[in-house]
């Protein structure tokens, strides 16, 4: 008797445990994650962006890099996607120094960069004086 009591109890337990997991993966499908119970929830952030090499954009130099990297802009896409306004806010920002430089041609240059359009780069760069149009 102790014996079928114990196994109807251990019955019961496993069927629970049983039920605990199912409902547990089914609220994870409804919320659009598969997750198995022993694996730690991803956590979600940003993903780290590896920095292009904007020195290969004309007119800009390792300083100039620095203040548009600490601007945000780290990658070509980035700065074929800035307005020449906010590049230029960046150059206003870090003083007199800076202020001279003209970066209405990066944006296109770095277009160009992004789409790896190596040779048209350079072709538009054979047409810039440090950066500007002639």
């Amino acid at each position: 008797m102790a014996l079928l009591a114990g196994m109807t109890i251990g019955y019961w337990l496993a069927r629970r445990a049983c039920e605990n997991e199912v409902e547990q993966a089914a609220a994870t499908a409804r919320m659009g994650t598969v997750v198995a119970a022993d694996e730690p929830t991803p956590q979600a952030g940003p993903v780290p962006v590896e920095p292009d090499d904007l020195r290969r954009i004309e007119g800009i130099g390792p300083k100039i890099v620095e203040l548009i990297q600490d601007g945000g802009i780290l990658t070509f896409a980035q700065m074929a996607d800035a307005p020449v306004e906010r590049l230029q806010g960046i150059l206003d920002a870090a003083g007199e120094r800076y202020q001279v430089h003209n970066p209405a041609s990066w944006p296109m240059q770095a277009g160009l960069a992004a789409e790896g359009k190596w040779d048209e780069l350079h072709e538009l760069q054979d047409r810039l004086d440090g950066g500007k149009l002639v």
